[in-house]
């Protein structure tokens, strides 16, 4: 039995988003994470700063999301995952911030 079962990152593209297609996707995690016996579900966001220029127009946080469907910030729990942004010339870290949702039957 896994006690916490991580949700990998994933990106829904733009014309499919408002369509409940997000919270079925969710859904369907969590019931496979229950699958599994996992008592948390988890995963990372990436932190960036309100004024980030890298965000794009019209940008909107997904924390109001992820809290409708449970998920809360685990204060202290952060990581650090690295990838090449637009612009960059190599890889550089970000800061990443788990969320978690304890799972019920």
């Amino acid at each position: 039995m896994a006690d916490y079962f991580y949700f990998g990152e994933s990106v829904l593209q733009r014309g499919y988003r408002g369509q409940g297609v997000g919270v079925r996707f969710f859904e369907l995690r969590e019931a496979q994470a229950l699958r599994a016996g996992a008592e948390f579900a988890t995963f990372c966001g990436v932190v960036r700063a309100f004024d980030d220029p890298r965000r794009p127009p019209g940008h909107v946080l997904l924390d109001a999301f992820w809290q409708r469907r449970g998920y809360a910030p685990v204060v202290g729990r952060e990581c650090q995952m690295s990838w090449k942004e637009v612009g960059e010339r190599e890889e550089t870290p970000k800061r990443m911030q788990f969320w978690q949702k304890r799972l019920s039957p």
